[in-house]
């Protein structure tokens, strides 16, 4: 299951306007649902097409806000529609555990930090091809079962009487069972657990080094 979204805004709001984007997508596999979120802002996830990047500038973008508000949907269906092919490489950076605790110029735990390309390299581990443009299909989600109630066109008994809430005493989603078993992983920790400053290296170097990054 794919889905292009925004973050923080709805369906109406223009396509050029700056906002968070990107593509989540859920895998179901033997071991559970695996979900993948990226995202384009910049101090987060990184989502970029394999062709490379062409953006608006300010101005461009304000402008097309008046002009094609859902110029990126547009563009799309327009290049799956000549028979095209739009293409996103995926590429994760990893690290171990005993190598966090010794990297001295940053932490990289904190989210407004990115790991310099460098000592951090790339690794591929898949790609997503979309060759046609989407369709509506029921039976290709069959296996989805929410416990959402109303909506459009609803010709059921749009769940009857069973609660509108999970998880609930009175019914259980389909095929649902407990597994004990699934635990958190225990995790390391150094030091004392105390309520300080967002990152670790706060105030230990200059705020060039601290926060040129998030600038």
């Amino acid at each position: 299951m794919v889905r292009f979204s925004t973050t923080t805004y709805g369906r109406e709001y223009p396509d050029s306007a700056r906002n968070l984007r990107g593509i989540a997508m859920k895998f179901n596999t033997d071991e559970g649902n695996y979900d993948i979120l990226c995202v384009n802002f910049p101090v987060f996830f990184v989502l970029d097409p394999t062709q490379g990047l062409d953006n608006f500038s300010d101005a461009e973008g304000m402008r097309m806000c008046g002009e094609d508000p859902d110029y990126a949907k547009n563009d799309l269906w327009q290049h799956l529609d000549n028979g095209e092919t739009c293409e996103f490489k995926y590429q994760i950076q990893m690290t171990s555990e005993g190598e966090i605790h010794k990297v001295a110029d940053f932490y990289p735990c904190d989210a407004t930090k990115i790991w310099p390309e460098e000592r951090y390299t790339y690794l591929e581990f898949g790609r997503v091809s979309f060759h046609q443009i989407r369709v509506n299909c029921p039976f290709r989600t069959h296996q989805y079962h929410p416990l959402a109630r109303n909506g459009r066109l609803r010709c059921d008994a749009n769940g009857g009487v069973e609660s509108n809430i999970y998880p609930n005493s009175f019914t259980q989603p389909p095929r649902a069972r407990l597994d004990l078993t699934c635990n958190e992983k225990p995790q390391s920790l150094q030091g004392y657990l105390a309520r300080k400053s967002h990152s670790h290296h706060e105030n230990e170097f200059s705020p060039d080094t601290e926060y040129v990054q998030a600038r």
